[in-house]
């Protein structure tokens, strides 16, 4: 629970922080309070100002307006003054480097003499471990560990300063459930330690989890503060995006929807998945869900034609396809938007218009065809607005715009063919959740357009919130489907680890 925050003063007060960049305003007029032993969220879409106030704090920017209250003491914009730590989601580990060495790389090596005394710097690294309750052999290479240990590696590595304060930027973005779950246990021992946590996060279910205080930012100012126990995540992203709840989920309409099949998938085994069944219907989202691991993933990149069919058949409009292959999938009218979006998804030294229009198929041009460069660069615009895509045009490099704006350009793609079936394989993973508002909106489009959604994906309050089906995974196989009033987080959650039954 909440330490009663009347009687106690804040650990740092921030007070009318501004910061302009050339013409625009960063940050304008922020004032925020942090308390000892208290885990802050910080929410806000990307460029609400998060970033911004974060490097103002460690250092990393300068800034002429506003002033900090640390301790009780007013100290200016002196932020050397900060017992204060920032750990990024790259952690800035060197994997081919020992968790002592790690660590030593900022606490420093202990010296005897002109030689290093390694056995003094074991255990002052072993120490900093033990902080945390961890166990960690001190020589283990970082490159061995799992990704929560990593973060207890860079965590413990900032706890040499005795900072009183520690901020966790996307911490669990990349770490699957089971490693989570290690993170929450690591972050409530720094709280029972009195230390103040900024918890910057697009996940709104971790937020309300382990938060005991919520803040919002939107275009560069405060909006809103609330005691995490005594309010609810709509109205918290109502404040977030600036526009009611109602715009962020979006289940498709009843009359968009009707019995016919357009793809049916029969027995496919596929590695370790299967064997798997179910269909398709015109007009819906099916969502294949289940924590990472579970096969849901294999089985729709096995559609794609990603990963081999072992056996068993799919069916796209009546008739049997042999997807081995994606070129294949999308002479079959399907498309696929992977989840990995850097490696799989974008080209990022090319230009907004180029990514959209990457497919050959793309307004009917055949792989030999030539090029219509006048007519992609008026339909890109088009695209732009259309999706709502944040570029100055569709010359803007695809690596400039930020991740949930690659991401529209990767739907913006398939939405711009002719394609029926769209795979989406966690369309709205590292997004915040003004762009998760757009992706929906954008699936909506599709589905009044007659197109049908595969939804690939881990993240159950997503598929709770727009699926109109539910087919659950768990060890490669199908343990039940969920339809109607059935389809929520909890009985979503219960289903997929076991706890509860069909």
């Amino acid at each position: 629970m909440a330490v009663d925050k009347t009687i106690e003063d804040p650990l740092l007060k921030v007070r009318n922080i501004s910061k302009t960049f050339g013409g625009t305003k960063a940050l304008d007029n922020v004032s925020l309070d942090f308390y000892r032993g208290e885990v802050h969220a910080l929410l806000g879409e990307n460029g609400a100002g998060k970033s911004t106030l974060i490097k103002i704090l460690s250092g990393v920017y300068s800034c002429q307006e506003g002033k900090l209250f640390y301790g009780g003491e007013d100290i200016g914009l002196e932020v050397g003054r900060l017992r204060l730590a920032v750990i990024h989601q790259d952690l800035g580990l060197a994997e081919d480097m020992s968790v002592t060495e790690n660590i030593a790389s900022i606490a420093g090596y202990v010296k005897k003499g002109i030689f290093i005394n390694w056995k003094e710097t074991r255990r002052r690294a072993a120490a900093l471990l033990q902080k945390m309750d961890c166990v960690l052999n001190p020589d283990a290479l970082v490159s061995t560990l799992s990704a929560a240990d990593r973060s207890l590696v860079a965590i413990s590595r900032a706890l040499y300063r005795e900072v009183d304060l520690l901020i966790l930027d996307e911490p669990t973005a990349t770490l699957p459930q089971k490693e989570v779950e290690r993170l929450f246990q690591m972050i409530e021992t720094l709280r029972k330690q009195n230390i103040a946590i900024i918890y910057v996060s697009h996940r709104m279910d971790e937020v309300f989890r382990i938060s005991q205080r919520v803040s919002v930012l939107r275009n560069g100012g405060f909006i809103s503060s609330y005691s995490a126990s005594e309010v609810k995540a709509e109205n918290v992203i109502a404040d977030i995006i600036g526009r009611p709840l109602t715009d962020v989920f979006v289940k498709s309409k009843k009359e968009n929807r009707d019995s016919h099949v357009v793809l049916k998938v029969r027995d496919m085994n596929t590695g370790f998945v299967g064997p798997v069944s179910f269909e398709l219907h015109r007009g819906e989202i099916l969502a294949l869900f289940g924590l990472k691991g579970a096969g849901h993933n294999e089985a729709g990149r096995c559609i794609w034609g990603a990963e081999p069919l072992d056996s068993g058949f799919v069916y796209v409009e009546g008739k049997e396809a042999r997807l081995n292959k994606p070129r294949k999938a999308m002479e079959q009218s399907i498309g696929f938007i992977s989840s990995k979006r850097q490696e799989e998804g974008i080209a990022p030294m090319f230009t907004v218009r180029e990514n959209i229009y990457i497919n050959p198929t793309v307004n009917g041009k055949g792989m030999c065809q030539l090029l219509k460069e006048k007519e992609e660069d008026e339909r890109c615009e088009q695209a732009i607005q259309k999706y709502k895509i944040k570029a100055n045009s569709g010359n803007d490099l695809m690596g400039t715009l930020s991740g949930g704006n690659q991401q529209k350009v990767m739907i913006a793609r398939w939405f711009e063919t002719e394609s029926k079936i769209l795979i989406l394989e966690d369309p709205t993973i590292g997004v915040d959740v003004g762009a998760k508002a757009d992706i929906y909106n954008m699936m909506k489009t599709g589905l009044e357009d007659g197109r049908s959604i595969l939804l690939v994906s881990s993240d159950c309050e997503e598929v709770s919130r727009i699926a109109d089906r539910v087919l659950v995974f768990d060890k490669g196989v199908i343990i039940g489907e969920v339809t109607g009033e059935k389809i929520s987080m909890d009985y979503l959650t219960a289903l997929s680890t076991g706890v509860a039954d069909l």
